[in-house]
């Protein structure tokens, strides 16, 4: 078996780390991969080869056209097999997603299987339906009242793969601020 290098944009909500970190090292693969609390913008991303200094600047200047966003995980939400929290205003984040699509439009979003994604900020996941319905029943009892959770996104961050499942922190992307790196 082979591993294939990856990378992904993410808006990473560590406000929600406290709520949310328990719960998805123990349910959410990703967590304990190097990911943390985070709303996926684009994934899968490019070759992790190929972001050098002017990929990175170009994904920079995309991202400073976009602004800072004002959000709130509002409520635990399903997915087939996935419990997650939802962002609200859904809005400003689809144009965020969208500006990314129109930048990148060979990439689509989780490689086709959602192409139209919807934002969350996946808690975890089970493929069985009795294990499924008991996480989400737990989810929704005990983080349910502990919503909503305010926060303000500021950047976003490209994560990559080398290591096999493993994943780290390329770079950090303010959103309204243009490069200072070209020359």
């Amino acid at each position: 078996m082979s591993f294939v290098a990856e990378s992904a944009i993410v808006l990473d909500v560590p406000e929600a780390e406290a709520l949310v970190g328990g719960w998805r090292a123990r349910h959410d693969p990703v967590a304990s991969r190097g990911i943390p609390a985070h709303i996926t913008l684009l994934y899968p991303f490019v070759n992790p080869e190929q972001l050098d200094a002017d990929a990175l600047d170009r994904v920079r200047d995309v991202l400073a056209t976009a602004v800072p966003l004002d959000l709130v995980l509002s409520e635990v939400a399903t997915f087939p097999g996935v419990v997650w929290l939802k962002p609200l205003p859904e809005e400003p984040l689809l144009r965020l997603i969208g500006l990314l699509r129109r930048h990148y439009p060979d990439l689509l979003p989780y490689g086709g299987k959602h192409p139209e994604p919807t934002p969350h900020l996946t808690v975890g996941q089970a493929n069985d339906p009795d294990e499924f319905d008991d996480l989400h029943d737990r989810v929704r009892s005990r983080l349910g009242p502990r919503l909503p959770v305010s926060f303000r996104a500021t950047h976003a961050a490209i994560y990559i793969s080398h290591e096999e499942h493993q994943w780290h922190r390329l770079d950090e992307f303010a959103l309204g601020s243009p490069s200072t790196n070209r020359g």
